[in-house]
Formats: C-alpha cells, structure tokens, sequence
C-alpha cells in the first residue's frame, strides 16, 4: 500500500479552484464538484481508489447546501453524502478508506460542532464523543 501523501493532496486541492489550466507539462482540470454559493474546504482521497474522492463544502450565504460530496468516477460526477453541515475539515482513514472523519465548520473555528465518523464510505455519518476522544 502506497503512504498517503499530504502535499498532493493539498496541491490537488489548490489547482482544484483553478480553471483549467497547464503547468509545465501537466495539465489540469478543474473537476470538483459544481455547488451555488458554497466553497471547497477540503479534499479526500481514498487511498486504494483514485477515483474515489470526497469534497467537503462551507454554505457562502443563508440556505446553500453545503455538507460532504462523493465522486467515485474521478470527479465526473458528485452526489451530497447524508451529511448536510459546513464542514471545514475531512478525512479518509489511510489504514481503512471506508471510514471518514469530518469537523464541521463553526464561526471560530473549534470542534463545538461535533466531529463526524461514518464507517460506511460516507453514506451514514454519527456524531462522536470527542470529550473522550482516544486514539
């Protein structure tokens, strides 16, 4: 199994927002998903399918749908998972890419909204005790 790699990701993410574009002999293309008034937060690779990503959104005005969206055909298309929250921060469990953490977006930035699991690849989510949070 391949170590996951942060600064890719990270890179993916930031020329994610881009148009399409050419650096070099690389060329990208902007495929996250399509959302009215909501800004990508993060992104998620699943570590054994590139094709399988999670975006997570922050609502940029009152009644935006914003929450964790999934795309299994490398961004083509993208569906909102049942979590329906700003959420600021996500990721995909390295040793188990079926398992998801996500900390919903709050005004100064804290975990006062929860952390989210779901052990399903994103199609249930629950929120965990993170006052006795143990890893």
């Amino acid at each position: 199994m391949s170590r996951f790699n942060a600064a890719k990701v990270l890179l993916v993410f930031v020329l994610s927002l881009l148009p399409s574009t050419s650096f070099g002999a690389i060329a990208w293309t902007k495929i996250g998903p399509k959302i009215a008034n909501a800004t990508i937060t993060s992104l998620a690779i699943n570590s054994r399918n590139q094709n399988i990503l999670y975006s997570s959104t922050e609502a940029t005005v009152v009644g935006a749908v914003s929450g964790v969206y999934k795309t299994t055909n490398g961004g083509k298309t993208w569906a909102l998972t049942s979590l329906r929250k700003d959420v600021g921060t996500l990721i995909v469990d390295p040793n188990n890419p079926n398992i998801l953490y996500a900390a919903p977006y709050t005004p100064r930035h804290t975990l006062n909204g929860g952390l989210f699991k779901s052990v399903d690849a994103g199609a249930t989510w629950v929120n965990i005790d993170i006052i006795n949070l143990t890893f």
